[in-house]
């Protein structure tokens, strides 16, 4: 993939500013969709009936659209701060505002109303915090896309909404021989899908959900969840249960398993972009202009 970098940025701590040593099993969801960026994390949890009103904090943030991450008890995330670039930390316990580091000064790529330049998800380990800002299709940076910019990058389907399943293995075309289904209804315009027990949940604009055999691609259900708004988060899976939030801030919360059973809609009253992140007792949303955690 052809990729354009305006700025990239790489956080080295200092010896006395080390992050805390790691947590065990799923207390850090150390990058997009939390531990190997699965999007499932099944010793956490978080509340299945949130209260939107009933925030554990709220915390103000400057604009942007990266999902937030967690490192033992430290959550990460960056934004857009009077036109600089920013990587932000809090205490996940408290939302307390522990740093911000300002990026150089650079020139700002124009991007679409619906995107930010501080979009990319961090990621952490026990000695850094990773973060890179982005625009790569404005090829020749002149603040526009071109239709040859757009879908430079566009080598599958050309726009043909596809979900495959590919075997391992093959050499050459293998098309016939380790393509096991194709499916082309229901497909994510931007989220991506969950792989839990053997089912995949896809949320589509529309408000659709889809479960899915993974083995087979057989569609188990196709429902609509009755909450307004697109999806661009992913869903996440924890305690038995598919976390979903539409851009305009309606979490809906929906039972895993062959049968559609929705357990809890909240409206958080709030603009949603980014991924939720969890640890073992909450639910982390990052609307906005804010972070709220909810136990």
């Amino acid at each position: 993939m052809k990729a354009q970098t305006i700025f990239a940025l790489l956080i080295c701590l200092a010896p006395g500013d080390r992050l805390p040593a790691a947590a065990s099993g799923d207390a850090n969801w150390p990058q997009f969709r939390g531990p190997n960026g699965s999007g499932v994390a099944n010793a956490c949890k978080p509340p299945v009936k949130v209260v939107a009103d009933r925030a554990a904090w709220k915390a103000p943030l400057p604009p942007g659209k990266s999902s937030p991450v967690l490192w033992n008890g430290r959550i990460f995330l960056t934004g857009v701060e009077a036109g600089r670039l920013a990587t932000l930390a809090l205490d996940a316990k408290s939302g307390k505002f522990l740093w911000k580091k300002l990026a150089s000064e650079v020139r700002l790529e124009s991007v679409h109303t619906a995107n930010s330049v501080a979009a990319s998800t961090p990621c952490a380990d026990e000695r850094r915090v990773y973060v890179y800002f982005f625009d790569w299709r404005d090829g020749n940076h002149d603040g526009f896309w071109t239709k040859e910019e757009f879908i430079a990058d566009l080598t599958v389907g050309l726009g043909r909404p596809n979900l495959t399943a590919i075997r391992p293995g093959g050499t050459g075309d293998i098309t016939e021989s380790h393509v096991s289904w194709n499916l082309r209804n229901g497909i994510p315009e931007i989220s991506s899908p969950v792989l839990h027990s053997g089912r995949l949940y896809l949320i589509r604009d529309g408000r659709m959900l889809s479960c899915v055999n993974a083995t087979t691609g057989e569609v188990v259900y196709r429902e609509r969840l009755g909450a307004a708004g697109q999806y661009s988060a992913s869903p996440v899976v924890a305690n038995g249960h598919v976390y979903l939030v539409s851009s305009k801030g309606m979490l809906t919360v929906v039972k895993a398993g062959d049968k559609f059973v929705i357990a809890h809609q909240a409206d958080l009253k709030a603009s949603v972009a980014a991924t939720p992140a969890m640890d073992p007792n909450s639910l982390y949303v990052r609307a906005d202009d804010a972070m709220l955690a909810f136990r």
